[in-house]
C-alpha cells in the first residue's frame, strides 16, 4: 500500500473510503470544531478503500460471558462513558478533519435471546450474531463508531459484544473503557475524576510536532536506515490476493499456563530482556521458519501519547497509536538469547527516533524507489501487556 495516498483518498472520500451516506449523519460542524486526523487515523482510513487488495475495517472485537446480567445497568454506565469520552463522540468527516460531536443520541444496547438448549445451536446464533456485527457497515462519519450489544443464553449465562472502530481507540483506550465500565456498573452512583484535557487538543499538538530538531534528527536517522532496510516477510500464501478482493481476518488463540508465564518472565528478566520484547523475539523466530528469507522488517505498533501533558493523557480515549519498522536479520547464526538482545536493543534504539514514524519511513521507501505499492510490512506484532486491569467486580472478567 501506499500511504501517500491517503490524503488523496480524503479528498476523494465521497466515492470511496468516506461516503456520505444516508443514516445518522453528524450535522453540520463548525471550522473550530473540527480538527485534523493523526497520520495513524490516515492510514486506516486508507485501508477502507477498494483501490487496495485486502481492504478492510480495522477494529477491535471482544465477547465476554458473564453469569449475572442487568441491561440497564449495563446501559446507563455506557452512557455515562460515552458522555464522559470524546472519543466515543468523534465521527470523521469526509473532508478528512473529525469532530466531537457535543450531543448524541441516546445509547440503546440491543439484547437478543438464544431459545434453544442445544450446544450446536447456541453456536451457529452467536457466530450469526458475531458476523452481523463485524460486516455491519461502519461508516466514519456516522455515529456510532462503537456497538455493544447483548445475548442471554441461559439463565445464567449472558454474552456481551463490543466492536470499536480504530479509527476512534487504541489498545489503552479499550482498557480505559472496560476499567471505567466495571466500576460504574458495580457503583452506578460513583463518582469518576474529571477529565481535564481535550481530545482535540493532544491530538494537534501531536500533529504539530512534525518538525522541530527532534523530528529532524529522527528523520535523518531513518532516511540513513532506508537504502539497508529488507522488505517485508516473503512468507508462504494459500493463493495471490487478486483484484481488490476485501480482507477477513480470523483469530487463533494460545495460552500460557501461570506458571509458564511466571517462568518465561523471570528468565527473560536474567538474561536482561522485557517480557513483550521476549515474545517478539520468539515470534520473529517464527516468523524466520515460515520466510524464505531471515532478513525482514516486523511493522510493531505501540502506544505514543504525547506525555508533555502529564498524567492527564493517559486517561484520554482516543486512538493514539503509531509503528515502527523493526529490522530482523537472522542471517547470520547466533542462538535465541542473542538474537533476542539485538533485537531489543535494535527496537529501543529505533524507539529512541519514534518522531518519524514507520508511516513517514513507507511512504519515503516508496518515494525514493519509485514505487507506489511495494513498501509495505503487513505482519505486525503487538503487546496489551502493559494495560491497566479492571478491579473486581461483576465485569471482572473483562479482562481475563
Amino acid at each position: 500500500m501506499d500511504f501517500g495516498i491517503a490524503e488523496e483518498l480524503l479528498h476523494l472520500g465521497r466515492n470511496e473510503g468516506i461516503r456520505e451516506t444516508a443514516g445518522e449523519p453528524a450535522g453540520e460542524a463548525s471550522r473550530e470544531q473540527l480538527f485534523p486526523l493523526s497520520l495513524m487515523q490516515h492510514t486506516y482510513l486508507a485501508g477502507r478503500s477498494t483501490l487496495f487488495d485486502l481492504h478492510t475495517k480495522s477494529h477491535i472485537y471482544l465477547e465476554f460471558d458473564l453469569a449475572e446480567m442487568d441491561v440497564g445497568w449495563l446501559s446507563a454506565a455506557w452512557g455515562r462513558l460515552v458522555s464522559r469520552h470524546e472519543g466515543l463522540r468523534t465521527v470523521i468527516h469526509a473532508s478528512g478533519q473529525q469532530q466531537i460531536l457535543t450531543e448524541t443520541p441516546p445509547v440503546i444496547i440491543a439484547t437478543c435471546k438464544i431459545n434453544s438448549e442445544s450446544s450446536c445451536a447456541i453456536e451457529e446464533e452467536l457466530i450469526r450474531v458475531r458476523q452481523t456485527i463485524v460486516t455491519r457497515a461502519y461508516e466514519p462519519h456516522q455515529w456510532p463508531l462503537f456497538d455493544v450489544r447483548v445475548t442471554h443464553i441461559a439463565r445464567n449465562r449472558h454474552r456481551l459484544h463490543f466492536y470499536f472502530d480504530l479509527l476512534i481507540v487504541d489498545g489503552l483506550s479499550v482498557s480505559i473503557i472496560f476499567s471505567e465500565l466495571e466500576q460504574l456498573y458495580s457503583h452506578p452512583t460513583a463518582s469518576l475524576p474529571p477529565i481535564r484535557l481535550s481530545l482535540g487538543e493532544v491530538l494537534r499538538a501531536t500533529n504539530s510536532g512534525k518538525n522541530g530538531a527532534t523530528y529532524e534528527e529522527s528523520k535523518r536517522y531513518w532516511l540513513a536506515r532506508i537504502p539497508n532496510l529488507p522488505p517485508m516477510p516473503d512468507l508462504p500464501l494459500m493463493r495471490t490476493p487478486v483484484g481488490s478482493a476485501t480482507g477477513r481476518f480470523r483469530r487463533y488463540r494460545g495460552c500460557l499456563s501461570a506458571a509458564a508465564w511466571s517462568a518465561l518472565k523471570i528468565t527473560a528478566a536474567e538474561i536482561g530482556l522485557t517480557p513483550t520484547m521476549a515474545l517478539c523475539a520468539a515470534y520473529a523466530e517464527i516468523l524466520c521458519l515460515w520466510s524464505r528469507r531471515p532478513h525482514f522488517l516486523l511493522n510493531i505498533m505501540f502506544s505514543n501519547r504525547d506525555h508533555s501533558f502529564g498524567p492527564a493523557a493517559e486517561n484520554l480515549v482516543g486512538n493514539f497509536s503509531s509503528i515502527s519498522l523493526l529490522e530482523v536479520n537472522r542471517t547470520a547464526a547466533s542462538n535465541f538469547e542473542a538474537s533476542a538482545k539485538e533485537l531489543q536493543d535494535q527496537f529501543f534504539n529505533d524507539l529512541d527516533h519514534k518522531h518519524f514514524n514507520g508511516i513517514e519511513v513507507l511512504q519515503e521507501m516508496n518515494r525514493l524507489r519509485g514505487t507506489t505499492a511495494q513498501a509495505v510490512v503487513p505482519v505486525v506484532f503487538s503487546s496489551n501487556l502493559h494495560l491497566r486491569r479492571s478491579t473486581p467486580g461483576p465485569l471482572a472478567n473483562l479482562f481475563e
